[in-house]
């Protein structure tokens, strides 16, 4: 999600609007989305917070890969998903959920 400020019709600039802007994660060893949930995907907030969003299922090993910049400083375990340093994500079960992770990244 990106936030924006936007102008109203007097010219006048309003607060912050969010406008949604979620980058699809890269899923990797064989995972695949659940049909019925919106896309994996990740956001920085104008805070510099990172979102996850999405529903995993099947495969094995490293589940995606988030860009540097938007990765945990330490490695994390959020419910069963382990998200390290390095930026790549694992869980211990399937099928997983992502939505409601956040964390402040490493810069």
């Amino acid at each position: 999600m990106v936030w924006r400020r936007i102008r109203n019709k007097l010219g006048q600039e309003s607060s912050l609007v969010a406008v949604d802007d979620w980058t699809p994660l890269v899923l990797q060893g064989g995972i695949t989305a659940v049909g019925f949930t919106p896309e994996p995907a990740w956001y920085k907030d104008p805070f510099g917070v990172v979102h996850l969003r999405g529903y995993l299922q099947g495969g094995t090993g490293t589940q995606f890969t988030l860009p540097v910049g938007a990765r945990p400083v330490a490695s994390e375990l959020f419910g069963t998903v382990l998200i390290t340093a390095a930026g790549g994500a694992t869980s211990t079960v399937t099928p997983c959920t992502v939505s409601g992770v956040s964390f402040r990244p490493s810069d």
